[in-house]
């Protein structure tokens, strides 16, 4: 039920299906309290995040939703999620609100995420992606800041040797060039 309302959040109104996802979360949430069954949990999150990486606006909630899968996380033993994926939603999140400070938490977790792949601390077969970088350098260039945007993609730039699928596309360079208009 989680995954079908966050996949339905880019068909309805901003919002209502992420609100709707969450609402899920807090009632299995509450049924597991324990949380023994905390990997089927971890993901009811993921869905979570996705649903809010799709509606304009809920940055705020995406970054909690985010820290409490973190939290639930740190509690396990060889969890696989938070994992690039789950990062690149809550990025997107906040690259989309444009709401003061967003930027700037998107390139935080894009940072954050550089670091864990450098120490091998994300799930086997993971690494930063494309979206991630996307998000962070459009967040920057509609706040007018060139010298973040570049500073992103020269970043990716550096990592492409490591991680082979982390190509610049036509969306990194137009956001770069977006950002000196």
């Amino acid at each position: 039920l989680v995954h079908a309302w966050s996949w339905q959040q880019a068909n309805l109104q901003p919002g209502y299906c992420a609100e709707r996802a969450h609402d899920v979360l807090e009632r299995i949430r509450e049924i597991d309290a324990d949380a023994s069954n905390s990997h089927l949990l971890l993901q009811c999150y993921d869905w979570v995040l996705e649903a809010y990486s799709k509606s304009a606006g809920s940055w705020q909630k995406a970054r909690d939703i985010f820290q409490q899968m973190k939290d639930l996380s740190d509690q396990l033993e060889n969890p696989t999620l938070p994992d690039a994926q789950s990062y690149s939603n809550v990025i997107l999140a906040c690259s989309k609100s444009g709401e003061r400070g967003s930027a700037q938490i998107a390139n935080d977790l894009l940072l954050e995420i550089v670091d864990k792949h450098a120490k091998g601390l994300l799930p086997p077969g993971n690494e930063p992606e494309l979206i991630a970088f996307n998000g962070v350098i459009s967040a920057w260039s509609r706040m007018g800041r060139t010298d973040k945007a570049e500073s992103a993609l020269w970043l990716m730039d550096d990592l492409r040797g490591e991680c082979k699928k982390l190509v610049p596309d036509v969306l990194s360079y137009n956001s770069v060039l977006h950002s000196h208009v």
